[in-house]
């Protein structure tokens, strides 16, 4: 996956990316197809993309999330286990 195609899933579902660089939990959940509890919950855990601080909200860059989604999610797919990437 690139941050080009998250991307385009973001734009597609009319989620929040300014300057095509950074998305926020929400993002994160619809690119995941989970809930942003979900994507909360990895983030109090450890577990799930890394992500950072903007402005009054938590940030996630594309091109991590875009690496992370290959390891995780893609090699889940692949046979591998746990996509919240926690050991």
């Amino acid at each position: 996956m690139t941050a080009e195609k998250l991307l385009e899933r973001l734009r597609a579902g009319g989620q929040w990316c300014p300057a095509g660089l950074f998305t926020d939990e929400r993002g994160v959940a619809h690119i995941l197809s989970c809930s942003p509890r979900t994507v909360r919950s990895w983030r109090t855990q450890g577990k799930g993309p890394r992500w950072g601080e903007g402005v009054a909200r938590i940030t996630y860059d594309l091109e991590v999330l875009a690496a992370w989604y290959d390891e995780f999610i893609a090699g889940a797919e692949a046979g591998a286990s746990n996509p919240g990437g926690a050991e």
